[in-house]
């Protein structure tokens, strides 16, 4: 899977799910980080790359 269609599916399961209250959204063209805001003030910075590691 490439790592837009990753990131863009993603976003929907949060979107769709409500587990977390996004206040913004943000992905970097052409880049690997998701920015994300809750709306409680919380800011992360999320890293996609592909890996073979087991966890």
């Amino acid at each position: 899977m490439e790592n837009d269609e990753f990131i863009w599916k993603l976003y929907h399961i949060l979107n769709r799910t409500k587990q977390l209250d996004l206040a913004s959204l943000v992905v970097e063209k052409h880049k690997n980080h998701i920015y994300v805001e809750l709306m409680s003030g919380e800011k992360f910075c999320l890293t996609i790359e592909e890996t073979d590691k087991v966890f």
